[in-house]
Parts: structure tokens; C-alpha cells; sequence
């Protein structure tokens, strides 16, 4: 069902509930087919995204794109995000026409601060890792010289051993034991 087809039903979504779902059916079929994601595609996404849609099938967006079964909440997030929209893509009132672009300059002017704060962050943490590799760097050649002065120790420590040893048996060979 297109939302060209809805229009004859009137602009009063408040008249029945079936008629939001209607809409919302209607948007969900037209962008999976703008992405070219076949009904069963969907619900492979869907199920990918956890146990809560074990349940679906192919049937269930059917019914779902026709208005036969409403959407939860949450499916109308996790569908978003698997189509790669915001919530608002199902939610706005396509049947009386109108957007409040006023409200869409606020929520992006919103957005373009949190892309700011997000940036600057990003910054900080980049420059936060450059200096831990900096100081892993150091750490690491410090563990290996100490690790090359252990060696040398450790063989220095076996030839005197050695050479204890050897002594120890001359000795013991002169004085006849």
C-alpha cells in the first residue's frame, strides 16, 4: 500500500489506530524497497539483531507493511537502525503534508553541537593514545635492555658458577679428597 493510496482515508489519523499503523506499514515497504531489501532480508537483519525476533518471518512484515500488526517501540527503533533512518522517518504525519522545519533547524543545529563536542573529544583521545604509545614505546625498550641486562647477568652468574665449581674440584684434587 503506497501512502498516496491513504490519502483518501482522510488527514485525521486520530480516527483509527489502524490508520497509524497503515502509514507506518506503508513507509516501512516503500524504504525497504528503496534499498532493495526483500521481506525475508529483513527479517534476517532483524533476527541478527538478537533472541527478541526469533519470532519473525517474512509473514510478520507483511502484516507489518500492511497495517495487520502494529510495530513496538523498540521494533521501530531496531528497524530504523537496520535501514539506516531515525525513529522520526516513521513517525512523521506524511498524510497532512507538513514537516515542522523549525523543529528540524533545532534538532540539527542540536546535532551539529554534538558533532562539535564529538570532534573535539575525538582529539582529545587521539592525542591521549599518541602519548600511551609514546610511553609504551619507552616502556618497551626499557624492558628490553633490561631484559639484555639479565641475560648477560644470568651468564656471567653460570660462568662464575662454573668456574666455583671447576676450583672447587681442583682443590679438592690437590688435597687428596
Amino acid at each position: 500500500m503506497k501512502l498516496w493510496e491513504l490519502e483518501g482515508k482522510g488527514n485525521n489519523l486520530a480516527e483509527s489506530g489502524s490508520d497509524h499503523e497503515a502509514v507506518i506499514g506503508a513507509r516501512l515497504a516503500e524504504l525497504r524497497a528503496e534499498r532493495g531489501i526483500s521481506q525475508q532480508q529483513l527479517v534476517e537483519r532483524m533476527k541478527a539483531l538478537g533472541d527478541r525476533y526469533a519470532t519473525w518471518r517474512q509473514s510478520t512484515v507483511y502484516k507489518i507493511e500492511h497495517g495487520k500488526r502494529p510495530l513496538r517501540v523498540n521494533e521501530v527503533f531496531d528497524i530504523a537502525d537496520v535501514l539506516g533512518v531515525t525513529p522520526r522517518f516513521f513517525l512523521l504525519d506524511e498524510l497532512a503534508g507538513r514537516l515542522d522545519l523549525e523543529q528540524l533547524h533545532r534538532e540539527l543545529a542540536l546535532v551539529t553541537a554534538g558533532v562539535a563536542v564529538a570532534e573535539k573529544d575525538l582529539a582529545a583521545a587521539k592525542q591521549q593514545l599518541d602519548t600511551i604509545e609514546a610511553d609504551y614505546d619507552a616502556a618497551n625498550r626499557a624492558v628490553t635492555q633490561q631484559s639484555e641486562r639479565l641475560a648477560t647477568y644470568l651468564t656471567i652468574k653460570g660462568n662464575l658458577q662454573l668456574e666455583i665449581e671447576l676450583a672447587e674440584a681442583a682443590a679438592q684434587e690437590r688435597t687428596g679428597g
